[in-house]
């Protein structure tokens, strides 16, 4: 283990974050909504390196320490965090209350072995609903090298009894009990909680809850829980704060995977503020108003009314990502189209 801790320490010194606090002049980059970002020096990769309790990126559930930022309102991150000259400060910075769109990418992917998957998620920025600023997360855990590494004692097994064996970390709000075949079964969903973050706002009206009573939980990380203790399963859900589990439910007949965080649970008097923080994410635009804007651009193109029997064109020099799709997808040519025609009847 001291092996493992040096090799850390290495790490560490390679991961730049600034040099920044929160409640001084300067703020972390990722502060206003919630997150901490840090840049590899190695790879020169944008990293979620501490998120702050009860914080917008916290609430969103969707986000863990260790995950990349890969673009920030539809500008995609190329060195040091940068876009086309825009450094990474400017990029987060903007009013409280304003939105901000984020493209990551997961730290790893869930059976550890395929690419990590590409996630997208929006934020409003705000203070968090915590009485105060508590960070969690260091730079060990984005690269999870070191597990035994401990938060706090957050409960002990059968309740507070001396001597009774411990689990450490945050967990994900889900209390649990033994089926009357032994499998392990979801008890309750504990408000604040991670589960019940992730079920807020609720789902349409037909359409499944996340979360239920009498779930039963097959794998945690892939790992059977079959003829596991109530203990060994609980120890598996908790651990560093804000790293992802992966979990595999049953609920009747049908199975299904959901990835929750570890985190710690909000006070009951913040509840209502997280519902309010969630119905107002909903309602926001799925997509930054840059992608909106370019393809709002790509559409007038396309769809612009022939003239004199002109068929538009386009530039692929110029053109969009969006606009690159509609073209194949409509059949109409670029302007390098027009030119390979002109060429091969030269030819010809």
């Amino acid at each position: 283990m001291a092996a493992v801790k040096q090799q850390v320490k290495a790490t560490v010194k390679k991961f730049d974050f600034f040099g920044l606090t929160a409640g001084g002049d300067k703020q972390r980059p990722g502060e206003q909504f919630g997150c901490e970002l840090g840049i590899d020096m190695g790879s020169t990769k944008v990293y979620v390196a501490q998120m702050v309790n009860g914080g917008p990126a916290a609430l969103c559930g969707d986000i863990a320490v260790g995950d990349q930022v890969l673009a920030i309102d539809g500008r995609e991150l190329d060195s040091n965090g940068s876009s086309g000259g825009v450094k990474l400060g400017q990029l987060v910075d903007g009013e409280k209350g304003q939105p901000i769109w984020l493209k990551m990418q997961r730290a790893k992917a869930a059976d550890g072995e395929s690419e990590p998957e590409k996630y997208n998620v929006r934020l409003l920025r705000q203070d968090p609903l915590a009485d105060s600023w508590t960070w969690s997360g260091a730079p060990e855990i984005v690269w999870n090298a070191v597990p035994d590494l401990a938060s706090k004692t957050v409960k002990s097994v059968g309740g507070l009894i001396p001597g009774a064996p411990k689990i450490t970390g945050e967990g994900v709000g889900l209390d649990l009990k033994k089926g009357s075949a032994g499998e392990i079964c979801v008890k309750s969903i504990a408000p604040g909680g991670s589960a019940w973050l992730r079920m807020h706002p609720p789902p349409l009206e037909g359409e499944p809850a996340l979360f239920a009573v009498d779930d039963q939980i097959l794998e945690v990380d892939g790992v059977s829980m079959a003829k596991k203790s109530l203990f060994e399963v609980d120890s598996l859900l908790h651990g560093h704060p804000y790293t992802r589990v992966h979990l595999k439910l049953r609920r009747g007949e049908g199975v299904m995977e959901v990835d929750l965080l570890r985190a710690p649970q909000l006070p009951a008097p913040k509840l209502p503020n997280a519902q309010k923080y969630k119905a107002e994410i909903a309602a926001c635009p799925e997509i930054p108003p840059l992608e909106r804007t370019n393809r709002r651009e790509g559409t007038r193109v396309l769809f612009a009314p022939k003239i004199a029997g002109l068929v538009p064109k386009f530039d692929q020099e110029t053109e969009t990502g969006f606009q690159k799709v509609l073209r194949e997808c409509s059949g109409f040519s670029s302007v390098d189209d027009e030119e390979d025609e002109e060429d091969e009847e030269e030819e010809e």
